[in-house]
């Protein structure tokens, strides 16, 4: 008997065949892989976030696309996994990493509900660029409760929270153009720290891309209880 798909399998499967082709992740690699201002943003607030781990700490990056997080953080020191469910982003970061002379990070495919690592495999985990394509609020919890479960310590998730400048640049925008996206939704922080609160997590930080511009950001969780979140 075939199991009915669930809306939270339609969503996770549709934004992995969004990202899965020869195509996708070689314009991806050339995109994500420029020394513009967002790329040398994005890396800044990543180290900070991960500020308090010590050098040689082991982080996972998933998704990892075709490894742009996955080679900073090896070059800072830390011993990286870096994972995708696409295996041309794979294949993608495997030739990059070759290409920069970087033969230690550990790439493999895996699904990020359902990642077969073992309970608290890192230190840290990395989740960037995913939780915003996700429209169902069950399916963002599900993909940080597998988080937590694989890591020790700190999950750092890239969100779109609503801001009161975001209903502006973004929200006015759309109603303007006539567009009902059903992707890169902000939510509110709210609905973000319940998410979390559900997956035995608590916020610590919030580090804006661009604060008070824009509603990306990176979000620093702690597990409930922790003294980090004290």
């Amino acid at each position: 008997m075939v199991q009915e798909m669930t809306p939270q399998d339609v969503d996770h499967l549709h934004t992995i065949s969004r990202f899965d082709s020869e195509g996708v992740a070689e314009r991806y690699a050339q995109k994500k892989h420029d020394q513009g201002w967002r790329n040398r943003r994005e890396l800044a607030l990543i180290d900070k976030a991960m500020s308090r781990l010590a050098p040689g700490s082991a982080v996972l990056d998933l998704p990892c696309g075709t490894g742009r997080l996955a080679i900073h953080m090896a070059l800072a020191g830390y011993r990286v996994t870096a994972a995708d469910a696409s295996p041309n982003m794979i294949r993608v970061a495997r030739e990059i990493s070759r290409e920069k002379g970087i033969e230690t990070i550990d790439l493999s495919v895996r699904d990020v509900l359902d990642t077969k690592f073992s309970e608290d495999s890192f230190d840290a985990v990395v989740c960037n660029r995913l939780l915003h394509h996700y429209r169902s609020p069950e399916l963002r919890t599900s993909v940080l409760r597998e988080l937590k479960r694989i890591s020790r310590g700190t999950v750092i998730a890239f969100y779109f929270l609503r801001t009161p400048i975001s209903l502006l640049t973004w929200d006015l925008r759309n109603r303007i153009k006539g567009k009902n996206p059903q992707d890169r939704i902000p939510i509110s922080r709210a609905q973000m720290e319940r998410e979390a609160l559900d997956a035995g997590l608590a916020v610590k930080r919030i580090l804006w891309v661009k604060p008070g511009l824009s509603p990306q950001c990176y979000v620093v969780l702690e597990p409930l209880g922790s003294s980090l979140t004290a």
